[in-house]
């Protein structure tokens, strides 16, 4: 190995050895790929997919509408200076049912995310969350009639190759009638071929 080389690999150990001192002495999370953390600036291309369901609800707390979806999306993971991070480039929410349907007979309900990529960052727990800063979510009917847009922060759990929407998720929020959408379910990550968990610590 040529001297030019050997720096290389040898500055990659370090901080390779850098995130795996950080994730054990309490420092910010990072995402692990089979338990190792990924290398410091190496992009991990993950997919995703599951079901989750968005409950609609008045400002009172009074529930409007649940509407249950086949989630997608398409995410860079890598660790850096601040821990895990996350850009998520795609999020696609297909064969959305409402009930009670919202929408009239003839049309369906549909939830589209806009303002995409968004960008995530871990944080530190139990348990360690992936918050996605500006999240938008727009429910409407297939005849173009918009029933609300929705915004805010989701922060679901990091568990073994799956993020947990759930209590203390977060929620988001209708800016003109103040009503509120909550994320439930669960979204299956799957990294690149050879790759068998995603976790995060």
């Amino acid at each position: 190995m040529n001297r030019k080389l050997f720096g290389l690999a040898a500055l990659a150990l370090v901080a390779f050895s850098a995130l795996a001192a950080a994730a054990q002495a309490g420092g910010p999370p990072v995402w692990l790929s089979d338990g190792v953390p990924i290398p410091a600036g190496t992009v991990e291309p993950v997919a995703t997919s599951g079901r989750i369901t968005i409950e609609l609800r008045a400002p009172t707390g009074a529930p409007i509408t649940s509407i249950t979806c086949k989630v997608k999306d398409e995410d860079n993971i890598q660790n850096g200076p601040r821990g895990g991070t996350d850009e998520m480039t795609e999020f696609t929410l297909s064969g959305c049912k409402g009930k009670p349907s919202l929408c009239p007979k003839g049309t369906v309900t549909e939830v589209i995310a806009l303002g995409l990529p968004w960008s995530t960052v871990l944080s530190p727990g139990p348990p360690i969350r992936d918050q996605i800063f500006g999240a938008k979510l727009q429910v409407r009917c297939s005849n173009g009639v918009v029933i609300g847009t929705y915004e805010g922060t989701l922060q679901p759990e990091v568990g073994v190759s799956v993020l947990i929407f759930g209590a203390g998720s977060g929620l988001l929020t209708e800016s003109k009638s103040g009503e509120i959408a909550e994320v439930l379910g669960s979204d299956k990550l799957k990294g690149p071929k050879g790759d068998k968990t995603i976790t995060a610590a």
